[in-house]
């Protein structure tokens, strides 16, 4: 194997490697800082942003499409309270009842789909509670995940493409040269005079094979 083909393979495997990191740091972006079980409640410590209240869709759920989704919510915002470091209420906002916001996120590695949004104004221990309601509920905070690690699932992105073309090119290129093998009555592979006798294998020249010289021209007998 050539050096550029072993150059190609190895950029190759790091695009390979490069494009699983992006997948795995767009995949943060959606994991959730609190989960639980409704009718119930959670506290959560969070930081200052924009928070997302939602409802798990079932594992073997197909719902994907918005009115999918809308059939499958079981928890409503009106259902929904939550208070802030004080013990006073958060105001709450609908997310489903734009239709932008109406499709399913990938929770957790699960669909999910939102029902409200809040803003925490300072850090510390929120309370998050669901009544009248059965789900499986989760907090999260994907919009600002995403746009925080956008820089870096770019980045990874294109340098795996870069490595991707530059390890084709070094592959194709470092196989496209190949070895003459013999086919057919032997060709004299070497000039000059030389007195009959066995010789080095010039097909062969990493074997211990010999080839017999007639004095002008290889033989077909070699040992």
């Amino acid at each position: 194997m050539t050096t550029k083909r072993v150059f190609g393979i190895a950029a190759i495997l790091l695009a390979l490697a490069a494009w699983a990191g992006a997948t795995v740091v767009s995949f943060s972006a959606f994991q959730s800082t609190a989960q639980w079980s409704a009718p119930g409640s959670t506290t959560a410590n969070l930081e200052p942003g924009t928070w997302r209240i939602v409802q798990k869709l079932a594992a073997d759920s197909t719902a994907f499409l918005p009115a999918d989704v809308a059939a499958a919510r079981t928890v409503n915002v009106e259902q929904v309270k939550v208070t802030d470091p004080s013990g006073a209420d958060v105001a709450l906002t609908c997310v489903y009842c734009s239709s932008q916001n109406a499709s399913a996120w990938p929770i957790d590695l699960q669909m999910a789909n939102g029902v409200a949004d809040f803003r925490a104004n300072v850090a510390g221990a929120y309370t998050i509670t669901v009544v009248d309601a059965a789900g499986q509920m989760a907090v999260a905070d994907p919009i600002s995940k995403l746009e925080e690690s956008a820089p870096v699932i770019t980045g990874l992105g294109i340098l795996g493409a870069v490595l991707m073309a530059v390890g084709v090119v070094l592959v194709v290129r470092g196989g496209s040269g190949s070895t003459p093998t013999a086919s057919g009555p032997a060709q004299p592979v070497a000039a000059g005079p030389a007195p009959p006798g066995w010789y080095p294998n010039p097909y062969r020249p990493d074997s211990d094979s010999q080839m017999w010289w007639d004095g002008t021209q290889w033989t077909s007998n070699w040992r």
